[in-house]
């Protein structure tokens, strides 16, 4: 699929050797549990950090200067291609930095402690930030070893309750459903697995949900006035805390437990909501299934090394598959029975040992 300039939302500017450059200061800004120091001016409202940065992000007008220490053949390349036959996304792989790759629009270079992004056509000024903030975080986390999921998170009692599913799954209602309830969001869309001694974390995004019309209907009283997350879609931008919808969880907490909705039909669904255990090796398989970047882990060798992590989150966080009627309004029920789960439960967090 081509990417779309139509529209566009808070495109970046040429300001100087920057694009998208904030006049006001070169200052940090917290973002998936990181401090990063930006320039760039982003449209989603991400909190101030302090102190050190952990992560410089920078981005200029292209063409990407010559890159002697990456490789010019592609370690991954999408199998979706765009109308000249590139592929949508490719990652090249380096000694102290990898490229990754966004056909015809944008190249990120990626390293430890920094991210440069050359912007090859402007028009496409306002996709550096949609895919700074997806793919190209994801891959900076999987390249350090921290497994990124499909999933929305809220904290409830101090611990990550995490919906796991891929895209129209469930999990962002889920996580609004919680915030309507007052537990802060901890992040929508993609999670980050950490471990920290015999902890297992999860790490937070930032501040923002992405609602399709329907879902901005039932919980914020429409979608007008939001601003698209994509140009090509008709999802919605929603700022979280500060006054918006909902408050926001700006540090890791321990896995407190997974679930994996499937929705249903009224006519098909049971009376009652279900919560049914899962095994540890089908937790594996799903929170394999539900990575974030499956193609690029498996492509780059990342999987060796995360599959591993994810087997000993399996055995110490408990999984279950939840089933309930589709329809927004059985979500405060399956809400309340979530909670009732919860606390039946009452196992030690993040895969402590009691």
């Amino acid at each position: 699929m081509a990417p779309e300039a139509n529209g566009r939302q808070g495109a970046a500017r040429q300001e100087g050797p920057d694009v998208g450059e904030n006049r006001a200061r070169d200052g940090i800004r917290r973002v998936y549990g990181l401090n990063v120091r930006s320039a760039f001016d982003f449209d989603t409202a991400l909190p101030p950090g302090e102190g050190d940065p952990d992560l410089t992000f920078r981005c200029v007008e292209g063409p990407t200067p010559p890159l002697a220490d990456v490789s010019d053949e592609p370690a991954f390349a999408s199998p979706v291609r765009l109308n000249s036959g590139a592929p949508f996304m490719a990652v090249h792989s380096g000694r102290r930095m990898d490229l990754v790759r966004f056909s015809e629009v944008a190249d990120f270079l990626v390293s430890d402690d920094q991210i440069t992004c050359y912007l090859l056509d402007t028009a496409y000024a306002h996709m550096v930030e949609i895919h700074l903030l997806g793919a190209v975080f994801a891959y900076w986390f999987e390249r350090r070893g921290v497994p990124m999921l499909h999933a929305s998170a809220v904290v409830v009692d101090g611990a990550a309750v995490v919906f796991v599913a891929t895209n129209k799954g469930g999990k962002s209602s889920l996580a609004a459903t919680a915030l309507q309830a007052g537990f802060p969001l901890l992040t929508d869309d993609v999670l980050g697995i950490d471990e920290e001694g015999e902890v297992i974390l999860g790490r937070p995004g930032y501040p923002s949900m992405r609602f399709w019309p329907d879902l901005a209907e039932h919980f914020v009283g429409g979608s007008e006035e939001l601003p698209l997350a994509h140009p090509s879609f008709a999802k919605r931008r929603l700022g979280v805390g500060a006054g918006s919808f909902g408050s926001f969880h700006d540090e890791p907490v321990p896995l407190g437990g997974f679930y994996l909705p499937e929705r249903r039909p009224p006519s098909h669904a049971p009376r009652d909501i279900q919560i049914q255990p899962l095994p540890v090796s089908r937790t594996v398989i799903e929170l394999v299934r539900t990575s974030f970047l499956p193609r690029t882990v498996d492509a780059m060798g990342f999987a060796r090394t995360r599959l591993p992590l994810l087997g000993k989150v399996a055995a110490r966080v408990p999984a279950k598959r939840l089933i309930y009627p589709d329809g927004l309004e059985h979500l405060p029920r399956v809400r309340e029975a979530i909670l009732e789960d919860l606390a039946e439960a009452r196992v030690p967090v993040g895969g402590g040992h009691p």
